[in-house]
């Protein structure tokens, strides 16, 4: 393509030039939020009313089941593959982590919360 006809092209673009492309940018940017403690200006959000959490099936009973109902097989080996990679790529020596390990892991952390 010659500069002629970029240039030809680029006219059209210059004609649909706005005035307000010349304004600085200072004078079109909202003004920054004051912060205030009054509590008049406060608004209340409305109370959230639908349902939330996860959907649990009624036939699970157990700490273990439910457990298990969240946390899949397929998302364990997720986590397993992603830890092997990232040791990987670190560099090193290192051992891979099983299925049975992660899940000990997992086991054992969840229980120092309860």
């Amino acid at each position: 393509m010659k500069f002629d006809e970029v240039d030809n092209q680029l006219s059209g673009t210059i004609d649909e030039w706005d005035s307000e492309d010349d304004m600085p940018l200072a004078n079109i940017a909202q003004r920054r939020t004051k912060w205030t403690k009054n509590a008049e200006l406060y608004v209340c959000p409305e109370p959230f009313r639908e349902d939330f959490g996860p959907n649990i099936l009624e036939e699970i009973e157990t700490p273990v089941e439910t457990f298990l109902y969240l946390f899949t097989e397929q998302f364990i080996e997720k986590l397993v593959f992603e830890t092997n990679l990232y040791s990987t790529q670190e560099g090193g020596l290192f051992i891979p982590t099983t299925f049975d390990e992660m899940m000990s892991f997992l086991g054992i952390n969840i229980q120092t919360i309860l």
